[in-house]
């Protein structure tokens, strides 16, 4: 097991509406992600794929690239119904879009005056810490912006829609969309898991795994001369 897997692995069990909705008022009496850790090799294999695919979606194809497992080094596409632009977005300051909305019947993104589709309801509706990441995505780029003032440089921002922010826009909805179709292998995942022999406390005890040491808890001093973009790819 190298520390990769243990991470896609993590990232396949908790990074999706099951285990939340499973967990839910664990997590709230308690905070903090708990891992239930199967015994069984075929499950963890299996939720190492997963979480691999996951994280590579999530880094917009920039970790865990695989190309014979499909995951090559660009941005994520569907393969198929992906997302296109019907009607383009203005990119001019008087029409700088200010509003984003949802159509159900037509699966349609109305940014401004522009509509992008075909877009999944549960996509539209996907959510972090209970915020639809669309939306939030469109707050920090719409024309008057969310965000705090804190200095001169914040009042800086886009007078008009770009062609780069729509591709943007599109790199996101297809992430989404592949990340709601791993959701079902996900919740399967974690019921065979939680329906199985799991690693106990004890057992990590026994193994000398627990307790951590104190000189693991603290955090890792940087390397001088070493940048955060001088690290191994995963």
């Amino acid at each position: 097991m190298t520390p990769e897997d243990l991470l896609a692995y993590c990232a396949a069990v908790a990074a999706n509406p099951s285990y939340t909705k499973r967990f839910k008022a664990d997590l709230k009496r308690s905070p903090g992600v708990r891992i239930p850790i199967t015994r069984d090799v075929t499950l963890w294999n299996q939720a190492v794929e997963i979480g691999r695919e996951l994280i590579w979606l999530h880094s917009f194809g920039e970790r865990f690239v695989d190309e014979e497992a499909g995951r090559p080094r660009q941005k994520p596409r569907l393969s198929k119904n992906r997302p296109i632009v019907l009607v383009d977005i203005p990119d001019t300051s008087e029409r700088m879009p200010g509003v984003i909305s949802y159509e159900v019947e037509s699966e349609a993104v109305r940014v401004g005056d522009g509509i992008v589709a075909p877009v999944p309801v549960n996509v539209w509706e996907y959510k972090v810490s209970g915020r639809r990441i669309v939306e939030k995505w469109f707050a920090y780029r719409k024309k008057n912006p969310v965000g705090l003032r804190t200095s001169p440089l914040d009042c800086l921002n886009a007078e008009c829609w770009s062609a780069d922010m729509t591709t943007q826009l599109l790199d996101l909805l297809n992430v989404l969309g592949r990340c709601v179709e791993l959701e079902p292998s996900q919740a399967s995942l974690l019921d065979g898991i939680l329906d199985g022999h799991l690693i106990t406390v004890d057992d990590l005890t026994s193994a000398g795994v627990l307790p951590v040491p104190d000189n693991f808890r603290k955090a890792l001093k940087r390397k001088a001369g070493v940048s955060l973009w001088d690290a191994e790819e995963m």
